[in-house]
Parts: C-alpha cells; structure tokens; sequence
C-alpha cells in the first residue's frame, strides 16, 4: 500500500475513534497521538484537524526546553504543556499563543481553544509519569522500521541536509532511538494506549 494510501486510511481510523470518544462526551477531549520520529504522524494529525470542523492541533514541538537535548524523554517544558491544556478545558477562553524557538528562531502558533477537540503529537506520550492527567485519550500510531527509516532520509532530503548535518542528524536519531526502546519496554504503548494504528 502506497504512503498516501496509508495515511488516508490512518485518517479515517482516527476520525472514527474521535467520534466514538466524543459520543454522549459534553466536555472537552484532549487526545495525544503518540509514536516514534518518523511515522508519519504529525502529518496525519493535520490531516484529521483539516478534515474536521471540531478540532485544534498542537505539536509536542512546541513545547521544547531548549536547555534539554531533544533525544531525551524529559525535553519538554511540562508546565507549559499543562497550562495550556487547562487553558484548552475552559469553556469560554479564545485563542492561545503559544511561543517557542526553533533553531535560533522565536516562532508561535495561534490556536483556537473554542474548538472541542485539541490534538497533540508528539512521542513518549504514554508515560504517566512525565504526562500526569495531561490526555483523556491516546493513539498510538507504529510502522515498519523500514518505513521509519525512509520516512527520516525522505525528511533529511527535503531539508536538504549536508553530508556532515546527515551524519549528525542520524547521530541524534540512534540517541533518540535508544531511548525510544526503553520507553517501549517500560510503558508498552502498544498495551497502554487507548488505540493503535499501524501503518
């Protein structure tokens, strides 16, 4: 099945899980879509809140603390994640800017917290440990390895990456990698998680 196939599948897979979370729900939903660098998830969550009316999208990459390596469970700013998503359950609060810097650059995302379904993806999402009471519900979303790995060459190619900056860069991945394996063996998220997608 070609990638785009696939992912029109993942997109109606999860649009039929949200409809099922949110029926006889009259509050709101907070969702994580969980998986490793490279499956192809954040591309799917968009694809989900294009193809709705009812829903928010925020990247885990958002929320970086630039002062922790990114290939480390903990690399994420958890007070803010926690801040915003309070923000989210509020029934009247508007729009929330959210600022962070990517690569020497201060960047922020306006999101509209009216809507009643936010998304956020992201990885390590079903440690409860370092996500305490932060989801209602979480999809975790796996692939073949092979697939993993042209999805990450396909990604360095179009950022058009040195041959020094793809070494560095599959440095970081082998870092995040290790640690991906001990995330899976200690929370087991095809286990944990309230619904699995495999691509």
């Amino acid at each position: 099945m070609k990638g785009s196939q696939r992912n029109l599948g993942a997109v109606r897979q999860i649009n039929a899980l949200i409809n099922s979370y949110i029926n006889d729900r009259h509050d709101k939903l907070i969702v994580g879509i969980d998986g490793t660098s490279g499956t192809g998830k954040t591309a799917i969550a968009l694809d989900v809140t294009f193809s709705r009316d009812d829903t928010s999208i925020i990247s885990l990459d958002c929320f970086w603390n630039k002062k922790i390596g990114r290939r480390y469970a903990g690399w994420f700013n958890i007070k803010k994640i926690q801040s915003s998503t309070e923000s989210f359950r509020k029934k009247n609060y508007g729009e929330k800017i959210i600022r962070w810097e990517h690569n020497k650059t201060e960047r922020k995302l306006s999101i509209d917290f009216q809507k009643k379904i936010l998304l956020i993806d992201g990885v390590f999402l079903c440690d409860t440990l370092l996500f305490p009471h932060i989801f209602d519900k979480v999809i975790y979303m796996t692939a073949r390895e092979d697939d993993i790995e042209r999805r990450r060459i396909y990604r360095m190619e179009l950022k058009k990456y040195s041959s020094y900056e793809i070494k560095e860069k599959q440095v970081q991945y082998a870092l995040f990698d290790s640690e991906w394996s001990a995330y899976l063996r200690k929370w087991s998220p095809e286990k944990n998680a309230d619904a699995i997608i495999r691509l």
